[in-house]
């Protein structure tokens, strides 16, 4: 547990539901790689949990193939899962295979993550997802046809390493946040279908 709290909040822990919990059950208990708590894959591989748990992972196309989220491997083989060379997560690709919920503060903690594939899922957030403003990593970004609504956020702006940034057939209103005219590094940038 103290391996992982400075990940999660302890809190999160007390409550057998919570992501965090299962996750870190996981871990413990049902993890075919028996990894050290202080091995830095492990850290890795129960965030990737935290995401399976809380996002509707039993439910996700493919869930049931060799390549699974929480089989035996190591997570970098795991299906929509891209490593770098030293095996640390650069980018999830969830493009409609049933993701659902909301974001986990933990995936803040993926400091490698550069591309997030979310299109064509069904995300709980009303909005735009507030977690994603703190990702400054990410260089491409799809939140395309998940029913987004509201406008679009002036912290947007944090996000300085988007190149790509794809956001087509959602509900967004109102007009762009005029802070976007300082995102230098994007290329591109794909609203269509929206208000």
């Amino acid at each position: 547990r103290s391996a992982f709290s400075g990940v999660s909040d302890p809190e999160t822990f007390e409550d057998p539901r919570s992501p965090q919990s299962q996750a870190l059950n996981w871990i413990v208990y049902e993890d075919g790689l028996e990894l050290s708590p202080n091995d830095e894959t492990a850290i890795q591989r129960y965030i990737s949990m935290i995401i399976y748990f809380g996002n509707g992972g039993e439910r996700w196309e493919g869930a049931q193939s060799e390549k699974a989220w929480g089989s035996s491997i190591p997570e970098c083989e795991w299906d929509y899962v891209m490593c770098t060379t030293n095996q640390t997560i650069s980018e999830l690709s969830f493009l409609g295979v049933g993701f659902t919920g909301t974001l986990e503060a933990e995936m803040l903690n993926l400091t490698e993550l550069s591309s997030l594939d979310l299109a064509g899922n069904e995300l709980n957030e009303v909005e735009f997802p507030p977690l994603l403003l703190q990702m400054t990593h990410l260089v491409e970004l799809f939140l395309d046809t998940n029913n987004l609504k509201g406008s679009i956020p002036s912290e947007i702006a944090n996000l300085v390493s988007l190149e790509k940034l794809v956001m087509g057939s959602n509900d967004f209103t109102g007009t762009l946040p005029i802070e976007m005219r300082s995102m230098k590094s994007m290329k591109s940038f794909q609203i269509p279908l929206n208000r």
